[in-house]
């Protein structure tokens, strides 16, 4: 009876290792993940916008381990729609056009630069224009109370996004020199082009 129960100890202190072992070990990575290009990338380059260091703190904590680089701010009906790179990451911030305002936490949607193997994504029309050609990455969210839902299109020359619940008759402003915008339909666009 001894001589069972050391072997059922002996096996479950080596299913017990095997399990630590596979719970600590790194993940292997993607099969078909791509490494960034390495060349200097041209949104980078793009002139910042010139902001007030409120929003910039603001942005800054969206995560707080580098400083965002602010390319354009398109003020919108009491909301401003602030859109920025950070490190490799294209962002779209959501907040009140109060500076300091709290009423509302600001909304954050981001999607990484895409890699320069990566094929183009298929649809998007929903960038007009084909302002996105070439390689790009596609990320999307829910930007309530501001707006009701913000997609967000980053390539290696171009961010778009587009906004859902604006309403088209409003006035916007924006800030950046290469900031634009336009509406066609029920979505606002906005995009900054290096």
């Amino acid at each position: 009876m001894r001589h069972h129960s050391k072997r059922w100890a002996s096996a479950a202190a080596v299913v017990a290792a095997a399990l630590a072992a596979a719970c600590t070990a790194q993940p292997p990575p993607h099969k078909n993940a791509q490494p960034y290009p390495t060349e200097p990338w041209a949104l980078q380059l793009v002139k910042p916008a010139t902001v007030d260091p409120e929003l910039q703190a603001e942005l800054d904590k969206f995560p707080p381990t580098s400083t965002s680089r602010i390319l354009g701010v398109a003020k919108i009906a009491g909301s401003r729609l602030v859109i920025a790179v950070q490190g490799n990451t294209c962002q779209a911030l959501t907040l009140s056009s109060a500076t300091g305002s709290n009423d509302f936490s600001p909304s954050v949607i981001g999607v990484s630069r895409p890699a320069s193997t990566d094929s183009t994504i298929q649809g998007h029309a929903d960038f007009p224009g084909n302002l996105l050609a070439g390689p790009y990455a596609k990320s999307g969210g829910i930007a309530t109370p501001y707006f009701q839902y913000v997609t967000i299109g980053c390539s290696e020359n171009e961010i778009a996004v587009q906004v859902e619940g604006a309403d088209p008759t409003a006035k916007i402003s924006l800030s950046g020199d290469a900031a634009r915008s336009w509406v066609e339909g029920k979505y606002l666009y906005v995009a900054v082009t290096h």
